[in-house]
């Protein structure tokens, strides 16, 4: 229902970013139904539980979850140890990357505040980052 609800949001945007399952399942599917508004958007997912229905669930879970996020263009997982159960599914490394804990206590410093136009890179600091050398924060968590 939020994915209807939202629709207006949508024909403006350049991509639907869904934050938990439920949120991108219905995108998912107007997206798969060639709902015009949908058409040609990148579509991305943040997910909690998926990997546990696909490493744990029942053959009819596992399903749902692949039919729904089959489609996404980017995954962004909680941890590494569900990449593989990930790739076991069926989904392509491309379509896959982990959200990382932790902060760079070296950049993000009290009574160093960082402004929009701050530099950053992620070079070294995550593995398999794949940022340019110098963009703003947002940029390097793309």
């Amino acid at each position: 229902m939020e994915s209807v609800l939202s629709s207006g949001k949508v024909a403006s945007a350049d991509a639907v970013i869904g934050v938990l399952e439920p949120h991108i399942f219905a995108a998912s599917a107007m997206k798969r139904a060639r709902v015009p508004m949908y058409r040609g958007k990148a579509l991305a997912a943040l997910t909690c539980w998926a990997g546990r229905t696909l490493r744990d669930g029942d053959s009819t879970e596992k399903q749902r979850i692949v039919r729904h996020m089959r489609s996404l263009d980017r995954i962004y997982l909680l941890s590494r140890n569900q990449v593989e159960i990930f790739m076991g599914s069926g989904f392509r490394e491309e379509q896959i990357r982990t959200v990382s804990y932790g902060v760079d206590v070296e950049f993000f410093t009290p009574g160093n505040p960082v402004s929009a136009t701050s530099t950053y890179s992620l070079s070294g600091k995550i593995p398999g980052a794949t940022t340019p050398r110098s963009s703003t924060p947002c940029e390097a968590f793309r």
